[in-house]
């Protein structure tokens, strides 16, 4: 291996390390139609309930979009585009480590009408083995 190579090796491999150690959450998911056609350039926010933060993505040419890197906390999602209904999920709980995924259906109507959907059970992370928990200061203390 040339000298380079190692070097570049090596700050992939660290990269990593440094990555998996951010006490972090990751939302994640898919937006589609009524038929089940995924939906290209969507707007999708979330907003953290606790700082009033919002981050922003759209969907890809597949439908998919993705919040890499979040404080966790509860998030509220809104998912928009032209000539479908807004929809808002709220209640979302994001814990240290999870990978949540939310998957949208839109439907067609105008775009003044908007649907809501209140989460009530916690999310399963069914993208990765890990467990997350987040710890308050009375626990700790």
């Amino acid at each position: 291996m040339t000298r380079y190579v190692r070097i570049s090796f090596l700050a992939l491999i660290l990269s990593w390390i440094g990555v998996a150690q951010l006490p972090t959450g990751q939302i994640t998911g898919i937006v589609t139609d009524s038929t089940g056609a995924t939906v290209a350039g969507v707007d999708v926010e979330a907003q953290n309930i606790a700082t009033g933060i919002v981050s922003k993505a759209a969907t890809s040419a597949s439908g998919d979009y993705t919040f890499p890197v979040l404080t966790p906390g509860k998030y509220t999602l809104v998912v928009r585009k032209a000539g479908f209904e807004s929809i808002t999920r709220t209640g979302i709980d994001l814990e240290v480590s999870q990978v949540a995924r939310i998957d949208f259906t839109l439907k067609v109507g105008s775009t003044r009408e908007m649907v809501e959907v209140k989460a009530t059970t916690p999310l399963l992370d069914s993208a990765t083995a890990s467990l997350g928990q987040v710890i308050e200061t009375r626990a700790v203390s």
